[in-house]
């Protein structure tokens, strides 16, 4: 009897957390919005954050990575490293919600999912901003933003880590494997949703048959087209940076 209410008491809590984000959500719709938001979803060594940030300089857009989990830990008011194994290593929630019982001011994965929603939300009403990973296109209200996905074929990425780290190509795989397993379970845990769907986002591009240029062009392209600009209003109100 003791396992299964506490079985129910964890899932009445999580329904309340999912209600409390669309609560959220169709208030952030109600209030005025910023600019168009770019979210960014990529496979482990694909490329995809050095694209986002050669965007982010062209356009003049705000750029939140590693800036978001910060932003969060503020909101959490709780030590960045926290958050930032948080962001790392996704947890069961029935562990989670036990520590949050027996350990006082622990940051659960509850605790960080309304904090990075409360993170999210305020940049949907800035605008004018990237953000990449998090589960943000899922997030973020589907009229404000264009959600990108940047793939690779494991072999090139296995080349990518191996030329940036200087490891074997099966300690390269091993790690790659693994980072994708965490990322995957991310969705999955918090989104009930398939990192790997390609219904999920609006643009699904593979980084290793295309150059880099040519992929910020076709995304700034899709941005013009989602969001009814033309070359000249980009330019206007998003100059290039120096």
């Amino acid at each position: 009897m003791g396992r299964e209410r506490d079985s129910e008491h964890l899932a009445s809590k999580e329904i309340a957390r999912r209600e409390a984000i669309k609560k959220a959500l169709r208030e952030a719709e109600k209030g005025s919005m910023g600019g168009p938001i770019l979210t960014v979803s990529r496979d482990f060594l694909s490329g995809g954050g050095t694209i986002a940030n050669k965007l982010a300089a062209k356009l003049g857009w705000n750029l939140y990575d590693r800036e978001l989990i910060e932003s969060i830990a503020a909101d959490r008011k709780v030590d960045f490293r926290a958050i930032e194994e948080m962001d790392e290593n996704v947890y069961r929630y029935i562990q989670e919600w036990a520590n949050e019982i027996f350990l006082p001011g622990y940051v659960g994965q509850a605790g960080y999912m309304k904090a990075l929603t409360r993170v999210l939300l305020s940049i949907v009403k800035d605008g004018n901003a990237i953000v990449i990973g998090r589960g943000a296109h899922l997030l973020i209200p589907t009229d404000r933003r264009l959600a990108v996905r940047l793939i690779a074929p494991l072999p090139a990425r296995i080349e990518n880590y191996v030329r940036r780290f200087g490891s074997t190509s099966e300690e390269a795989r091993e790690r790659i494997v693994a980072e994708d397993r965490r990322r995957k379970e991310f969705l999955a845990k918090n989104f009930k949703r398939d990192i790997d769907d390609p219904l999920g986002y609006d643009l699904l591009i593979n980084t290793a048959e295309m150059d880099p240029n040519a992929i910020q062009q076709v995304i700034q392209a899709a941005l013009r087209s989602r969001f009814d600009l033309t070359d000249s209003t980009l330019e206007r109100l998003h100059p290039e940076t120096e």
